[in-house]
């Protein structure tokens, strides 16, 4: 994993976390930010879907997800790569939630 972190650099991760797998997500989210603390990550899921407030405490998460978030993603992507702030639902002195959970998602079959 570490050295696949140094062969791509990426500026951003996102994690997808199922409550079954947050222990090992965090361990790779460690991993992320010994690697390159400028590195964004954001996590979405169903964990932090159901719990963003302890989600949101790890010091490693730059942004939390919850809801259907695969559209607005892309915003938030945006923002990064632009610098620009994004918006937060909630003012928060650990990771921004960003809920959007009245998101409408196409699902195409």
């Amino acid at each position: 994993f570490r050295e696949e972190l140094k062969r791509h650099s990426p500026s951003l991760i996102g994690f997808t976390v199922k409550s079954c797998d947050v222990d090992v997500v965090y361990e790779a989210i460690r991993i992320v930010k010994e690697e390159d603390k400028n590195i964004f990550v954001v996590v979405g899921g169903n964990h932090p879907t159901f719990d963003p407030d302890t989600t949101a405490q790890n010091r490693d998460i730059d942004y939390v997800l919850t809801g259907e978030a695969e559209i607005s993603f892309i915003e938030l992507l945006e923002a990064v790569r632009n610098r620009q702030d994004f918006p937060s639902l909630f003012g928060r002195k650990s990771a921004p939630i960003i809920d959007f959970k009245a998101e409408f998602i196409w699902h195409i079959t």
